[in-house]
């Protein structure tokens, strides 16, 4: 238990006056306990009796029940303390709580008094009915009547009393009538009266012309105040500008839970209505809760609350806007107080490139927790403040700017402008339709029965004054069908596309006649246009041109000591070209090597036909053909699938082509899972295991490579380093002395290999590495290694290079030189910049067969760098 030394007063009687003593004592708990008696008591009383039952008196029976009665014990503890307001301008001080004395059975009266600590007086008195504690007799056993400590009661005091400082006392006496005579007090320690000047304004509504103003005030200060107003303050005029009386306090028992030792807290509410007139908009306004015991609501002694002033800061957000039905669709928020006393919302569609309203509506505001959350701490009205809404009757036009304006207003008429400014306006950033934004999408295209069957959707938003809608199919550039379309919700195109005009009703279907004569392809306008036969004034959209010969090679393989070829070729209109053959065409000339007819036609491929449905019969578009193991006298080879009408297979051709096949010059035999090198044509490919050249990003022992999809070059950094050197063939000249670099037209070895990597995609160099700068080659070096390049061979045998190598010669000696393998193959070349034709001009780019180019230099010391990854793009 908490010690504290306080000082506390006795009470006691002089003639006809109460007097005070002044007390220092050391207390436990907070309060302190005196006995007043005229007889010394002993110690413990021994008597044993039954405990009488409660009664409603403020007397405690004659304990005789409890054993070893602590006569000395006076404890006490003050459970709870309220005010509340009572009649003829006095509070109520409810108090609760316990005293246990030993001397009870003497002092047999409860009395609970009220001392005014600030002004030394007893303020009142009253006899305190029996209240049963269990909680109290277990804890003090041995202290007679602890079971009957309890007190509950309300006393009335001044209620100007309640800025005092107040004390309250339990006693028991052996004075039935007043309290006096022999009695033992406990005093509770000073009560804290909540003395400070509450208020909230809790709403600002208004309608109808009327404003009103909910909320409550609560002071202790104003207890004894029978008059509460509310004032509107004009801050900007400095004035007031009108006051209501609260007829009559409206019950607040949530201020009075929260604010329990406020006297008039209960009764704290207010609501008043003002009439709304223009200052309310234009000025900055403050209300004044006031209690006064003036009936105009003046005086002197007025305790008064300001709340604080409305801000009116003007905030708002136009979080989107939709044109995909057609007609414009807003949603956003506009947060400000002035909504308070321009209760009418409008919103306003402007357009500004024709300068000229377009559209307006009245358009109450919704529920913004999340604006409330932001903003709420300057703006009451920012929890509602949201609003969507939808202009149906406004055709926006593309190219123009739009603006949308909200408008709080103080009248609900026209677009809330009354001529006299009574209203507060946000203009959000304007919008505009891009007019160039179009987009469509084909769901499914699919032949049947000589028709196209389409269906898909599309929205252009230049379709203003063009009502009709149609799809036309043409095939190689000239129309074949048209059909007048109705289009059809579709919500998922309007959701993705909001700035779409009529994007979510752009769905259409369409069934088109097909031409009898063969096509390259098909494509489809997709129409609007102000002509009912879909001619006149149309914005068009032209989708992706669908071929209609498209085909394959799957594989090319050897089997039996033949070549299986395997594939597909879908064809519009095929069943007119009855004949189907193979034709092997030299790669590198175009020279024919051979045709064989098909035999093994029109298999089923399913996949083909999930591909390209709009092509007739694709899925019985497969081919397989067996031919002689040839002896081809050229090494690339390119295959072709022909559909014709001629039985020798030329005729009215269509035709497919293969990617390339490779046969070794030596064995003829078809070459599967290899590199190879084409410096001819600045390439290198790839073979893969189905016999054909790749194309793309293909798999490579766990490692994917990168190729060209249209002519299977293989693209690397190491061949970007390689397309360097070729790129500046002719056009350098070999010098030690000029940049090195290739800037200026001069290179030389390694400073040529530094600016290859860098311009790969390498870092920066520190400087173009040159023996007189750089000692025993080591920052070239470096410079290579960190660039992705490991070292894989040093000496003066023979290597076996590998296509990107770095190959340093000689690095201590005067044949020092720098290169890069350019091909792949067991014999490949290098390519470097060199003085190999004695530095003539535009000649020192050369590619040589490393081999015999190392042999040429006599053999010189190689330090070989290889690529960590080769497929590294």
């Amino acid at each position: 238990m908490k010690m504290n030394v306080k000082r506390h007063y006795k009470l006691y009687k002089s003639g006809k006056l109460w007097c005070v003593a002044a007390i220092s004592t050391l207390l436990l708990t907070g309060a302190l306990a005196t006995t007043a008696h005229a007889d010394s008591q002993t110690g413990v009383d021994q008597s044993v009796a039954q405990t009488s039952q409660t009664t409603p008196t403020n007397q405690v029976p004659v304990d005789h029940q409890t054993q070893g009665n602590h006569v000395n014990v006076n404890q006490g503890h003050l459970d709870g303390y309220s005010v509340t307001m009572g009649q003829n301008n006095e509070a109520q001080l409810h108090v609760s709580g316990w005293q246990a004395t030993g001397n009870s059975n003497m002092q047999r009266n409860r009395y609970v008094l009220v001392y005014d600590n600030s002004r030394h007086t007893e303020l009142t008195r009253s006899q305190s009915p029996v209240v049963q504690r269990p909680d109290v007799q277990q804890a003090y056993p041995h202290v007679a009547n602890s079971l009957n400590a309890g007190f509950n009661l309300s006393l009335n005091i001044p209620a100007n009393a309640l800025s005092d400082s107040l004390s309250v006392v339990a006693r028991y006496s052996d004075d039935s009538e007043n309290g006096e005579g022999q009695h033992t007090d406990y005093w509770f320690g000073p009560l804290y009266l909540d003395q400070t000047n509450r208020a909230n304004l809790d709403s600002l509504t208004s309608e109808d012309g009327q404003l009103t103003v909910s909320g409550w005030h609560a002071s202790n200060a104003a207890a004894d105040k029978k008059y509460h107003y509310i004032i509107a303050f004009d801050q900007t005029m400095g004035h007031e500008i009108a006051r209501q009386l609260v007829a009559d306090g409206q019950a607040r028992p949530d201020v009075a839970q929260a604010f329990p030792t406020i006297a008039n807290a209960g009764q704290a509410g207010f609501q008043v209505q003002f009439k709304l007139t223009p200052a309310y908009a234009k000025d900055n306004i403050q209300f004044i809760s006031r209690w006064t015991n003036d009936p105009a609501g003046n005086g002197s002694a007025v305790v008064d609350y300001w709340f604080s002033p409305i801000q009116k800061v003007n905030r708002g957000n136009l979080d989107s806007w939709n044109v995909s039905d057609g007609h414009v669709t807003v949603s956003g928020w506009h947060a400000n107080d002035a909504s308070v006393y321009e209760p009418y919302h409008f919103l306003i569609l402007f357009d500004q490139t024709a300068n000229r309203q377009l559209a307006s509506a009245l358009v109450p505001t919704e529920d913004s927790a999340d604006v409330a959350k932001v903003f709420g701490a300057d703006t009451k009205t920012a929890g509602h403040s949201r609003f969507n809404y939808d202009f149906d009757q406004a055709n926006l036009i593309a190219g123009h700017q739009y603006a949308l304006v909200s408008r709080y207003s103080a009248i609900q008429s026209g677009n809330g402008d009354d001529g006299h400014g009574d209203f507060t306006d946000y203009w959000y950033p304007s919008f505009a339709i891009d007019p160039q934004q179009q987009a469509y999408w084909l769901d499914s295209l699919k032949a049947e029965n000589g028709h196209l069957n389409i269906s898909g959707w599309f929205f252009n938003n230049a379709r203003n004054g063009r009502p009709y809608v149609y799809a036309i199919l043409l095939a190689d550039g000239r129309e074949v069908s048209r059909q007048a379309l109705t289009l059809t919700a579709r919500p998922d195109v309007g959701k993705v596309y909001p700035h779409g005009l009529g994007s979510s009703e752009s769905g259409f279907q369409a069934q088109l006649p097909l031409s009898n004569a063969a096509a390259n392809d098909y494509q489809l306008v997709l129409r609007f246009t102000d002509d009912p036969a879909g001619n006149g004034n149309a914005a068009d959209i032209w989708t992706d041109k669908y071929s209609t010969n498209a085909g394959s090679f799957d594989s090319v393989q050897e089997v039996n000591g033949q070549l299986q070829i395997t594939g597909w070729h879908a064809l519009n209109g095929a069943s007119s070209r009855p004949y189907q053959y193979i034709i092997a065409l030299d790669a590198t000339n175009g020279h024919e090597l051979g045709r064989w007819q098909v035999k093994s036609q029109n298999l089923s491929r399913p996949d083909v036909a999930q591909a390209y449905p709009w092509i007739d019969d694709s899925g019985q578009s497969g081919f397989q053909v067996s031919i002689p193991q040839t002896h081809f006298n050229s090494q690339l080879v390119e295959f072709i699938h022909r559909y014709t009408d001629d039985p020798a297979g030329n005729g009215n051709y269509k035709d497919a082509y293969s990617r390339w096949c490779y046969f070794d010059p030596q064995s003829h035999a078809l070459v599967r899972n290899r590199f190879l090198s084409l410096p001819s044509q600045d390439r290198s490919v790839y073979f893969g295991d189905n016999g054909l050249m790749s194309v793309g990003d293909v798999n490579i022992n766990g490692q994917t490579y990168h190729f060209d999809r249209s002519t299977g070059k293989f693209y690397s950094f190491s061949q970007r380093v390689i397309d360097w050197f070729r790129s500046r063939e002719g056009r350098l000249t070999y010098s030690q002395w000029g940049s090195r670099n290739g800037s200026d037209g001069t290179a030389h070895c390694s400073g040529a290999i530094t600016q290859a990597i860098r311009d790969a995609g390498g870092y920066d160099y520190g400087h173009i590495y040159h023996d007189n700068y750089d000692t025993k080659h080591q920052d070239f070096y470096n410079y290579i290694v960190n660039n992705g390049y490991h070292q894989v061979y040093q000496g003066g045998g023979q290597y076996t290079p590998q296509y990107g190598d770095i190959v340093v010669w000689d690095p201590y000696g005067s044949e020092g030189h720098a290169m890069v393998i350019s091909s792949f193959g067991n014999n490949p070349n290098v390519i470097s910049v060199c003085g190999y034709t004695n530095e003539q001009p535009g000649t020192a780019v050369q590619e040589f067969n490393y081999n015999w180019y190392w042999n040429y230099a006599g053999r010189p010391n190689q330090v070989v760098f290889r690529p960590n990854n080769l497929g590294r793009a």
